[in-house]
């Protein structure tokens, strides 16, 4: 098993991805391929990326990998909101720039939590019909 893992909680319209370490960005995409090609995932799903056991940062280049993953896949990801959970000052200044450079990718609305709760019902609160 891989540092990252994900499970669809279909009735909630939230994908969850599991950190238990930091992965490179070679799983990174592959999660994020099988993702997409899951049959339980639908554009427009939350997605609730909890990176709060991992203190330290992604790497810049890594962060803009991900940014650019998700603009050209942003049809498949839908109308989707994105909470992402950090523990410290480098992987929230790390998010941060993560919202930057997704600020001109229209259907990626990116939010940064120290609390799974507060990110969950962030993500609850708008709760769009999964694939419309």
């Amino acid at each position: 098993m891989g540092s990252l893992t994900y499970t669809i909680d279909k009735p909630a319209g939230i994908v969850r991805l599991h950190y238990s370490a930091s992965p490179d960005w070679p799983e990174m995409s592959e999660v994020l391929k099988s993702l997409l090609e899951d049959p339980g995932h639908a554009p427009g799903m939350g997605i609730l990326a909890d990176r709060s056991r991992i203190d330290a940062p992604q790497t810049v280049g890594y962060i803009r990998q991900i940014i650019a993953y998700v603009r050209k896949h942003q049809k498949d990801f839908g109308d989707a909101r994105w909470a992402l959970v950090v523990n410290g000052a480098g992987p929230y200044g790390m998010g941060r720039m993560a919202q930057m450079l997704g600020d001109d990718i229209p259907t990626m609305d990116l939010e940064i939590f120290d609390d799974v709760a507060e990110a969950e019902g962030w993500l609850l609160a708008r709760r769009p019909t999964p694939g419309a």
